[in-house]
């Protein structure tokens, strides 16, 4: 889970996954917020359980998001950024995801999960549903699968076994459709950057 202070004053919950240990994935807009400005702290509570941090909760020391998002752009391609931590303890202890950069034809209709911190449940506590990708373009997932506002930044991702792959970063919810910023290979080359 995600606690976020922006430079308005005003705060919000997110999502963010690990993608290395000590590089979280998350959407642009919980670096950016259009209407909040700027992030200017992000704390970081890992498996976070409606009472506890059972990981402890720590600060961002960095943050990265593409740079015509953090000038105020508002091309929803661009709504991707990655947190880092110092520390890589915690990443090393629990894990990260794998990522992928699939073509149309693995993507539909493969079956996919999220798995984020929906703000309308109390206590806050971890959510997941999944189901199948509906639809894809060069850029974006779409999906029908619940989410709420607070899991954006959430990985959507596929089980393979025991790994999980994440394959697109949850940016954006409505009553009729959900969607994720694919991670095609420019995102894919962007992320694996910070691992």
């Amino acid at each position: 889970m995600l606690t976020i202070t922006y430079e308005n004053g005003q705060r919000a919950l997110g999502t963010a996954w690990f993608l290395g240990p000590s590089a979280l994935g998350t959407a642009g807009h919980n670096v950016r917020h259009p209407q909040k400005g700027k992030a200017t702290e992000i704390l970081v509570s890992p498996g976070y359980d409606g009472v506890t941090a059972p990981f402890g909760t720590f600060a961002v020391t960095r943050t990265y998001c593409d740079p015509a998002w953090l000038a105020g752009s508002d091309d929803a391609a661009l709504d991707f950024g990655v947190l880092l931590m110092d520390d890589a303890t915690i990443g090393a202890r629990l894990g990260w995801f794998g990522l992928a950069s699939y073509t149309d034809a693995q993507l539909v209709p493969l079956l996919v999960n999220v798995s984020g911190y929906p703000i309308d449940r109390s206590p806050r506590t971890q959510y997941f549903n999944g189901g199948r990708v509906e639809q894809v373009n060069p850029q974006f997932l779409l999906y029908e699968f619940d989410t709420e506002g607070g899991m954006s930044g959430s990985p959507i991702f596929a089980l393979f076994g025991d790994k999980r792959v994440a394959v697109g970063i949850h940016t954006y919810g409505s009553d009729r459709v959900n969607r994720a910023r694919r991670i095609d290979d420019g995102l894919f080359d962007t992320l694996i950057r910070f691992i």
